[in-house]
């Protein structure tokens, strides 16, 4: 991946996390996943020789009513 379609994939994901939704596709099925206003968010670095790395994690609690209605869809 280019960085510059990097800097567009990060970019939508702001714009969701500002919408407090974000749209995640994978083969061919998306989901919506709801966002509370507080969540988690962990950045991580790390180096090894000529290899660099940056890890984002973004976690949250979720509903409980949510999560079954997801697992339904699976």
């Amino acid at each position: 991946m280019s960085l510059t379609e990097a800097i567009r994939l990060l970019e939508a994901v702001l714009a969701g996390l500002k919408a407090g939704q974000l749209e995640v596709a994978s083969e061919g099925v998306s989901k919506p996943l709801q966002l509370p206003e507080q969540v988690r968010l962990r950045l991580k670095s790390g180096r090894k020789k000529d290899y660099q790395r940056l890890s984002l994690k973004l976690s949250w609690k979720g509903d409980e009513a949510a999560g079954e209605a997801e697992k339904k869809l699976d």
